[in-house]
C-alpha cells in the first residue's frame, strides 16, 4: 500500500561533519610552531639585544659624564625601547642646574645619547636675606650667591617666598605670572642687545605697565610696557648720548614710555627713592658677602655703619643742575 511505502526523501539527511585531513593538520601544526618560534626570537631580540649598555654624553658642562648619566634615571640593562628619554632629559635639567637644552635620544642597538649646553647666567634676582638668585633666561635657578656674575642683569620686583631648589624655576607670588615675566624680560634683553645699548644693570618688572631699567647706576629709564621696546631703547640711547655731552655723571629720570618721545629730568640722588633703595640693597648684599669671606678667612668683621653712601660724590655733582629741566626728544 502506498501508506506503508517510505517516501524517497522521507527522512532528513544529517549533515556530515567536515573533518580536517591529516595534511591540513600537519600544516596547522607547522604554522603554529613557526609563530611560536618567531615570538620567541622577537622576545629574545627585543628584550635581550636592545638593552642599554652604554651612554654617550656631549656638551661643555661643569659635570662629569658619570654625574650626568646617574641623574638621567635610565639604568644599564634597561630595554632601549622602553627607556623614557623625555623624562630623563627633565631629570637631568632639574637635578643639574647648569645643564640647559637637554636632549636624550636612543641609538640602536644599545646606546643612550645625552646632549646639553651650559646654562647662561642671565639674571640676578634680588632676594630677601642678602643674596641673589642667579638664573638662566627662563628663570631657572642656577645658584644662590652674594656676587653678580659678569654680564648678568639684576632683576627687581620679585615678590616670591623664596627659592624652592636649584634647577627649578624661580617662584613668583602675589599673582605674578612667571610666563609673562619671562616674556617681558626676554623682550627687554633682546632689545638691549639689538640696540647695542651698554650699561643697563637693572630691570624692575614689578608692574608690567610701569617697567623701568637702570642705566650706569644713575639714570632710571621708564619704559612703560614692553610694546615697541626696541624703539624706546634706541631713542633712550640717543637721548642719553646728548645728555652725556653735558655731564657723564648726571643723575635723573628719562621717560620713553610714549613711542617717539623722550623726556629727561635731572634729579639729585637723594630725591630718587627707587635708586636709593636699590643701591642700599646692593651695598647690603656686598657687606654680607664681605663678612662671609672674612669669616671664612678667620678675620673679624666690622658691623659698624658710617652713615655714608657710595654716592656722595654724585650727589655733589647733581646739585649743579636745575631739577625742573625738561626737554623732549622727538624721534625722526
Amino acid at each position: 500500500m502506498s501508506g506503508t511505502n517510505k517516501p524517497e526523501n522521507g527522512a532528513p539527511r544529517r549533515k556530515k561533519k567536515k573533518r580536517l585531513s591529516k595534511k591540513a593538520k600537519r600544516i596547522m601544526i607547522v604554522i603554529f610552531a613557526a609563530v611560536l618560534l618567531l615570538a620567541a626570537l622577537f622576545c629574545a631580540v627585543f628584550f635581550g639585544v636592545f638593552r642599554v649598555r652604554n651612554f654617550v654624553v656631549s656638551g661643555e658642562l661643569p659635570y662629569s659624564p658619570q654625574e650626568i648619566t646617574a641623574e638621567c634615571g635610565i639604568p644599564l640593562g634597561k630595554n632601549l625601547f622602553l627607556a623614557d628619554t623625555e623624562g630623563a632629559a627633565e631629570k637631568i635639567a632639574s637635578s643639574l642646574p647648569y645643564a640647559d637644552e637637554v636632549t636624550v635620544t636612543k641609538k640602536l642597538p644599545s646606546t643612550i645619547v645625552i646632549h646639553a649646553r651650559m646654562a647662561n647666567k642671565t639674571y640676578a634676582v634680588m632676594m630677601n636675606g642678602g643674596a641673589y638668585a642667579i638664573t638662566n633666561e627662563n628663570l631657572k635657578v642656577l645658584e644662590i650667591g652674594a656676587s653678580i656674575p659678569e654680564g648678568a642683569m639684576i632683576v627687581e620686583g620679585y615678590t616670591g617666598s623664596g627659592v624652592n631648589a636649584l634647577g627649578q624655576e624661580l617662584p613668583f607670588g602675589n599673582g605674578m605670572d612667571s610666563e609673562s615675566i619671562i616674556d617681558a624680560l626676554s623682550s627687554i634683553s633682546q632689545a638691549v642687545t639689538e640696540s647695542g645699548m651698554k650699561g643697563i644693570e637693572m630691570i624692575n618688572i614689578e608692574n608690567p605697565d610701569s617697567i623701568y631699567i637702570l642705566y650706569e647706576g644713575r639714570i632710571i629709564i621708564r619704559l612703560g610696557n614692553t610694546s615697541d621696546v626696541l624703539k624706546k631703547l634706541s631713542l633712550a640711547q640717543r637721548s642719553i648720548e646728548e645728555e652725556n655731552k653735558l655731564s657723564s655723571s648726571q643723575y635723573g629720570e628719562m621717560n620713553v614710555s610714549t613711542v617717539g618721545k623722550a623726556s629727561f629730568l635731572p634729579k639729585d640722588y637723594k630725591n630718587m627713592p627707587e635708586l636709593v633703595e636699590y643701591m642700599e640693597g646692593k651695598e647690603a648684599v656686598a657687606k654680607i658677602a664681605e663678612n662671609e669671606a672674612a669669616a671664612e678667612n678667620g678675620e673679624e668683621t666690622d658691623e659698624t655703619e658710617d652713615g655714608e653712601t657710595a654716592n656722595e660724590e654724585s650727589e655733589e655733582n647733581s646739585g649743579d643742575y636745575d631739577s625742573s629741566y625738561d626737554e623732549d626728544y622727538n624721534e625722526e
